[in-house]
């Protein structure tokens, strides 16, 4: 289920808000997008088991990729072996 922009804002806020008071904040999204503008830490399960679990930057590094999406992708086609 999608939110409407302005929810999407106001979630946002709120977790930089948190973020910003030393709050944990642990969510659940595929847009990738938001992924990499609202994390610091990654965790990437596949069939039930975490594949990845570090940063942004590491995993750019250990996934041979410049951006999240490609790496998310590289994970998941060398995991999967496809």
């Amino acid at each position: 289920v999608g939110l409407d922009p302005q929810s999407v804002y106001i979630l946002k806020k709120f977790i930089q808000k948190e973020k910003e008071r030393g709050k944990t904040i642990i969510m659940t999204s595929h847009i990738i997008q938001d992924v990499d503008e609202l994390s610091d830490v990654l965790n990437i399960l596949i069939e039930g088991k975490v594949v990845y679990s570090g940063n942004k930057a590491e995993l750019l590094t250990v996934s041979n990729s410049t951006n999240l999406e490609e790496a998310v992708i590289n994970i998941y086609t060398k995991r999967l072996k496809c």
